[in-house]
């Protein structure tokens, strides 16, 4: 199956993980995934970062999921169109990935505990030896910025960032 859609996200750093998942169980939220996830990021001669366009291989728990992501500009948060489709198998599709000569520009591991909320996604985020983070993915910036202040912060305490530039602002 593939799904399109737009994807409009920020990250919030720093954050307490147990008062989180506390609030998002008071509000009703679901969770849908707590485990670990392994993203390649692809290239072909920088021409993807080049254009802003994103191909990224995810295995997150048994699901293998192939993501294709063009960034729009947006002041408030990060927004990309977003073209996804379910993977056989991860291993077999990263070889396929090497044999037509794309580059692996970036493969990170972590463990992340998702919930639903509305039609929203609040994801926590554990990376190694950096504190934890959380991600907010909504279809709208309106939704968006109702689950933001929800869990008790503003949209000035929110990142545009991507997890390599997450990364880069640890290892300083």
């Amino acid at each position: 199956m593939i799904y399109s859609m737009e994807e409009i996200e920020i990250k919030i750093i720093d954050i307490n993980p147990t008062e989180i998942i506390k609030k998002l169980e008071q509000l009703g939220a679901h969770k849908v995934f707590d485990g670990q996830m392994n993203s390649i990021y692809y290239d072909y001669q920088d021409e993807f970062k080049k254009k802003k366009k994103t191909l990224r291989l995810r295995q997150k728990g048994d699901d293998c999921i192939l993501t294709f992501k063009i960034k729009k500009d947006d002041a408030d948060a990060k927004v990309h169109e977003e073209l996804e489709t379910s993977v056989g198998d991860f291993e077999t599709a990263r070889e396929i990935f090497r044999g037509l000569g794309f580059q692996e520009v970036s493969v990170g591991m972590r463990r992340r505990i998702s919930y639903k909320i509305k039609n929203s996604l609040v994801e926590i985020d554990f990376y190694p030896d950096i504190p934890p983070s959380l991600e907010v993915e909504s279809p709208s910036k309106e939704e968006l910025q109702q689950i933001v202040e929800v869990l008790g912060y503003s949209m000035e305490q929110t990142k545009r960032w991507s997890g390599k530039k997450l990364m880069d602002y640890y290892k300083k």
